[in-house]
């Protein structure tokens, strides 16, 4: 739990409002995939929402991965720099 007291309370906001953003998107790419319709009469329509669904859940995957993996680095950086501070810490309390 020390890393999350590290991290910025903000990189925390902004990780799960992209989170919810993500679910969000995603909702509603299911929304728009299940308006699809059988007839063929309305093929144009199913296509275009299937197109569009398959779109934004891609989309909000590939935000949700690159936050996510933004969030791992921010978290390995917090690492660094505690083991950079014990270290000098280690260093100082020596002499």
């Amino acid at each position: 739990m020390k890393i999350l007291k590290i991290l910025p309370k903000r990189a925390n906001a902004y990780f799960f409002l992209c989170i919810f953003i993500t679910q969000y998107l995603s909702s509603v790419g299911l929304a728009l995939s299940s308006l699809q319709s059988n007839s063929a009469e309305n093929w144009i329509v199913s296509m275009g929402a299937s197109i569009g669904a398959l779109f934004i859940v891609g989309f909000s995957f590939v935000i949700g991965l690159t936050i996510t993996f933004l969030y791992i680095a921010a978290i390995a950086a917090a690492i660094w720099q505690l083991e950079k501070v014990s270290a000098n810490t280690n260093i100082q309390s020596r002499r």
